[in-house]
């Protein structure tokens, strides 16, 4: 099917409704009217992948392509790249063994110049002599097209089209008018154009989706044959009587049954009886779900084929009549789809089941992508998942860096007492503990053991698993499904045919996470209290955050370009740095930071003879073996990797911040560019012989300052280079430390949620729109604001104005005013919101509420004959905009008129609360 649909977005309900009417396997669409802010998933009906290529720059335009899943799963989907100036094309080449076809969709604007004709022309006849079957559909805009028989103007933009599909003995199929408009002459736009007569047959009009002018070309592709038996599908739903499980798991003696078994023989005893007792307790059913929108329902369907009869009247008679009173009644049908989702919406939102409102609104935002068949490295697709999941194992295994056999490095850093970790204890009652606070909707690892089932029978299953757990820490026996893993394969960005264009999300034991979960609480207290770990490291470890690591980098920065001093500061990249941690000199670290005995053997156990496996669709990969790194999805592994780079940093002059894999130092230029150049010498030196490289292409610096030098720094040879503004853990800082590029970057995240919350939910009440501004909106305007400051009225007016925005969702013309809105949602204008975040910030530094000690960017008035209470602020002096505007600065009024009681309050919640009865002066 193909069709010209002027706005996919406007017409989405009607959209669905005829795809889930007609299963059309193909639908080619042009005008769609997309733009980078819409995802897939808002516009993609289940069972289908979308193809698409939108217009940039301007509004309008655009081509996509949905091709049915059922239909495709097998076929290797390849897409064309084509460039035509104020042209959409996207062409697909759809194989299968020998077969082979080209599918072209294209939107060729109504005014467009003789000279994109040509080109037009030329790019068509290249591509389509490549290939021996050709489908080329689309709106070409030559009304006047079907009129040529004597050519009587050979330089009409008609007859080059004319030319066009003689020379390469092309046909037309179409030969009756495509769009239809009141008081009009219908006007034949849309094409079918094939190279093989016989490949396309049985064309017919359609009626037109929604309120669209144009009429719906369908017909038969001869390659095969694809039915549709049944419009629901079938789904096999499992019940689990937990409480009768449960209790047959409190009878049995764990004692005398795991007495004589090592950790693996215990575990799989163990999942054995669960196995069987789910077996037992479960029922099956069989529930058919249909996979559709929700509220499109029978009687809607039952409509849509009113409105099909009167098309087809309309078709016969030629009547003006029967044309307004089928689009009398297709209008009337979209108010009904209207009125339905918004009925659908309502019971979401006021349903007691808050995860279905979640999930409602997550499947609209993020867009799902499926793995497609890849490429392999010489440019052949892959014939069915199994072969993608093998391409995409190896591709995660080119990770993996094998430990040479060399003489272990002396690690720099020494501990600051002679302390020793070598025992941690598990009991029944933390692992209840750590049951309880396990997400429910946590997926289960290769045992299948999931969270529900931990959680059901908590009581019966705590004591055989400190069992196993207790034993598998003294013998350093790990089970062996616990060192396993299965990887599903997630699309960032770029072409998706490339399997180095995906990322491995890994899903391991719930059981073994809450044993790592165990030993990090005490191994983490253990590295943090003897000073490991370093104080600029602010990443995985309670109290620290990117707050506190910005923080304390502005504090720095800010101060020294008040003073006139510049600042270069170095951004360094660590190559896949998770991937690559060698086990070997990852134990030598451990044992030299005091992690001895049954806990580093215990750990080399867990890091040893580790497998995966990349799980595509439902074929899983062989198994590959992990030479290197800490697991992915592992609760240990980021504090190992902490516990590595912790003498990252030994050494180094210049000062330093990191968070995790992300790491910076800095230093004044004009005195101690010979430190930094150093510095950088000593990190690579490190990174060399603990072999986690540098990727030295992504290395930056950043010249703060006006009175820069603007010095070289270089990394093994290399010259890094310089860059005017950098994303620093998500904030954008510029090298004059202004913040209107970071508060256009989350104002333009912002309206992007806004306008796709806006085509999600039609006409929301005042509560639903607080609900999600408050959960998916204002968490973009929000983010590290304690770090920037909205210095510009301009950069105010764009945040106001986005929340301003927000708060209209569903509202026509005729709204309230801005000030009654806020009143109604209950919030609070967004520079006010941002004071009072920096409150809270303050309260945390100034109470120690963060585990890095931040108070010396403050300056205390240490004056107890002034009134109010005793941690009053002292203001400091300044001579630039960003030292003005830094945290302390902008905060200091407001927090001095603080009432005692409240400054004084025990918990950052009860802060909180206190703070919201707080009002300011404009």
């Amino acid at each position: 099917m193909s069709t010209n649909i002027a706005s996919l977005p406007a017409k989405l309900n009607d959209f669905f409704l005829f795809v889930q009417t007609s299963k059309p396997s193909i639908f080619c669409i042009t005008e769609t009217w997309l733009h980078n802010a819409i995802p897939n998933s808002m516009i993609c009906p289940p069972d289908y992948n979308i193809h698409r290529n939108d217009r940039v720059h301007t509004r309008g335009g655009g081509v996509a392509i949905f091709l049915n899943k059922n239909c495709f799963s097998n076929f290797q989907i390849k897409t064309i790249d084509i460039e035509i100036n104020s042209v959409e094309t996207l062409a697909l080449h759809i194989s299968l063994q020998s077969f082979s076809l080209l599918l072209l969709c294209i939107y060729r604007p109504p005014d467009t110049p003789a000279t994109t004709d040509n080109n037009i022309i030329t790019v068509l006849t290249e591509l389509i002599t490549q290939y021996s079957q050709v489908i080329v559909t689309g709106d070409f805009n030559l009304p006047d097209f079907k009129h040529i028989v004597s050519l009587d103007h050979p330089n009409s933009t008609e007859a080059l089209y004319h030319n066009f599909l003689i020379d390469l003995g092309l046909t037309q199929l179409v030969n009756e008018p495509t769009r239809f408009r009141e008081n009009t002459n219908p006007s034949l736009l849309d094409w079918i154009i094939v190279n093989d007569r016989q490949l396309l047959s049985n064309i017919q009009h359609e009626p037109p989706i929604g309120i669209s002018d144009h009429a719906v070309l369908s017909s038969q592709i001869q390659f095969f044959v694809s039915t549709h038996p049944n419009r629901v599908d079938s789904t096999v739903v499992k019940r689990i009587n937990y409480n009768l499980v449960n209790s047959d798991i409190n009878q049995i003696d764990w004692h005398s049954c795991l007495r004589n078994l090592d950790p693996n023989e215990q575990w799989n005893y163990l999942t054995a009886i669960i196995t069987s007792l789910k077996a037992k307790y479960t029922k099956t059913m069989v529930i058919k779900r249909a996979k559709n929108k929700p509220w499109i329902n029978r009687n809607l369907i039952k409509e849509l084929s009113k409105k099909k009869a009167l098309w087809k009247k309309f078709r016969r008679t030629k009547c003006n009549n029967d044309y307004v009173a089928h689009r009398l009644f297709s209008n009337e049908l979209s108010i009904k789809l209207q009125k339905a989702k918004k009925a659908y919406e309502q019971s979401v939102i006021f349903s007691n089941n808050q995860k279905k409102f979640h999930q409602y609104v997550r499947n609209a935002l993020c867009s799902k992508v499926s793995v497609p068949l890849i490429q392999h490295p010489n440019g052949t697709l892959c014939n069915n998942n199994l072969e993608v999941a093998e391409l995409l194992a190896e591709s995660f295994c080119k990770s993996f860096i094998p430990e040479p056999n060399d003489p272990l490095t002396a690690v720099l850093s020494t501990p600051s007492c002679e302390n020793f970790l070598s025992n941690i204890n598990f009991t029944p009652s933390i692992i209840r503990q750590k049951i309880k606070n396990l997400k429910s909707n946590s997926a289960p690892g290769p045992d299948n053991i999931d969270v529900h089932l931990l959680k059901h029978c908590i009581s019966s299953l705590s004591s055989p698993l400190a069992i196993i757990m207790t034993n598998s820490f003294k013998t350093s026996i790990v089970p062996d499904v616990w060192r396993c893993a299965y990887v599903t394969p997630i699309f960032k960005k770029g072409n998706k045919l490339s399997p180095d264009n995906y990322r491995p999300i890994s899903l391991v034991s719930v059981v073994s996470k809450i044993m790592e979960s165990i030993i990090v609480d005490s191994l983490s207290q253990f590295l943090v209290e003897n000073e490991i770990i370093p104080n600029v490291q602010h990443g995985f470890l309670k109290g620290r955050s990117i707050v506190t690591n910005l923080l304390s980098c502005l504090n720095e920065w800010s101060d020294s370009l008040d003073k006139h001093k510049p600042t270069d500061v170095i951004y360094l990249d660590f190559s896949r740095a998770f991937d690559r941690v060698p086990h070997q000199r990852l134990m030598h670290k451990l044992h030299h930071q005091g992690v001895r005995g049954d806990l580093l053997t215990w750990i080399s156990s867990f890091l040893n003879n580790r497998s995966f496996k990349v799980r595509v669709d439902k074929e899983y990969s062989n198994p590959r073996s992990v030479l290197s790194g800490v697991p992915q999805g592992s609760v240990l592994a980021p504090l190992l990797f902490l516990a590595y780079t912790s003498d990252l940093v030994a050494g180094i002059s210049s000062k330093c911040a990191l968070y995790a894999d992300d790491a910076k130092i800095f230093a004044d230029p004009t005195s101690n560019w010979d430190t930094l150049q150093s510095d950088l010498h000593k990190i690579a030196t490190w990174s060399s012989a603990w072999l986690l490289p540098l990727n030295e292409d992504k290395c930056v610096v950043l010249h703060i300052g006006p009175n820069n030098p603007l010095n070289t720094y270089s990394i093994n040879g290399k010259l890094l280079r310089s860059v005017k503004s950098v994303n620093d853990l998500g904030v954008i800082i510029n090298d004059r430390l202004t913040w209107t590029q970071h508060i256009d970057k989350i104002c333009k995240k912002a309206n992007s949620t806004i306008y796709i919350c806006n085509k999600i939910f039609s006409k929301p009440s005042y509560e639903t729109t607080r609900k999600l501004y408050i959960m998916y909106i204002r968490p973009h305007l929000e983010y590290a604001s304690a770090i920037w400051y909205p210095i510009l009225c301009r950069d105010r007016n764009l945040l106001e104005q986005t929340q301003r925005r927000a708060t209209c969702l569903g509202l026509g013309i005729r709204r309230p005013s801005y000030a009654e809105r806020l009143s109604q949602m209950r919030l609070e204008p967004i520079t006010t919101r941002l004071r009072k975040l920096d409150l809270i910030t303050t309260y945390n530094i100034l109470t120690s509420k963060f585990s890095v000690d931040l108070s010396h960017i403050y300056k205390p008035q240490n004056d107890n004959r002034l009134r109010g209470h005793p941690r009053q602020l002292k203001h400091q002096t300044y001579s630039t905009k960003s030292r003005q505007c830094f945290l302390p600065n902008r905060v200091f009024k407001e927090w001095n008129s603080l009432q005692p009681t409240l400054v004084a309050a025990p918990t950052t919640s009860i802060f909180k609360k206190g703070i919201n009865s707080v009002t300011f002066n404009s």
